[in-house]
């Protein structure tokens, strides 16, 4: 088999509406990941490599988030209620990819602009009603739940480009940011021929002035001057999105 093998059609539907760059991993059937290390991977190279793709289609699919994926991200949402009740207060956003497990479900963007870059629960008031999942966590979206249900795409739409800013959270329900686990990036960008001069990663990493951590942010463009941990967004390069 070439390197270059076609992936199986199911696979090759999952890259079409979750977009590129997308980082797709490969799990035992029924399960939601083992302890097998993945982070040193990256969609570049391994969603080029035939048996990669090859053993992506033997069990359940996870995706990679954030920076794996190039800003791909998904909320998870416990309940059917309260996806409902999300998907009804965003019009704008709501015309999107959403899979499905056993209950609830996961609505997937692709962001612009500065976005939180970890995993942080979702709360309204005290208790627990989903997940923003970023940088570091993994989603699966292809195969068998523990419970034995199928995963399901229920709405094959491609992941909506959008930015942090657009999203409205249900009502009660306090935003990631606000919550004090995350913070966002903020990217600024030099005009495009002076930004060519020194750009030669897909990805910059900085400190991270409020822990040991460093952040990897996915370049947006060619032209990145800066990332910091901001509270505010700022992007002012945009691409366009989709409709």
């Amino acid at each position: 088999m070439s390197n270059n093998a076609i992936p199986a059609s199911h696979v090759s539907e999952l890259i079409q509406l979750l977009g590129e760059p997308v980082l797709l991993l490969n799990w035992p059937l029924g399960t939601k990941g083992t302890k097998q290390k993945w982070k040193h991977l990256e969609a570049a190279t391994a969603m080029k490599d035939a048996t990669y793709l090859r053993d992506l289609e033997k069990g359940n699919i996870g995706v990679a988030l954030g920076d794996k994926s190039g800003g791909l991200i998904s909320i998870d949402w416990d309940e059917d209620g309260i996806l409902d009740e999300f998907l009804r207060i965003n019009p704008a956003i709501n015309q999107t990819l959403v899979s499905k497990g056993k209950r609830g479900g996961n609505v997937w963007y692709r962001m612009i602009g500065g976005y939180p870059l970890s995993i942080v629960n979702l709360k309204k008031q005290a208790d627990r009603v989903g997940e923003w999942r970023s940088s570091g966590g993994q989603t699966i979206i292809h195969g068998r739940h523990p419970d034995g249900h199928q995963y399901q795409l229920v709405q094959k739409l491609p992941a909506k480009l959008i930015s942090f800013d657009q999203i409205v959270w249900p009502e009660r329900v306090t935003s990631p940011v606000s919550i004090g686990e995350s913070q966002l990036i903020e990217v600024d960008y030099l005009k495009e021929a002076k930004s060519e001069e020194n750009n030669d990663h897909s990805h910059t990493a900085f400190s991270n002035p409020l822990s040991s951590s460093v952040i990897l942010c996915p370049l947006l463009s060619s032209s990145v001057l800066f990332c910091k941990v901001s509270g505010r967004l700022h992007s002012p390069v945009s691409p366009k999105r989709t409709p």
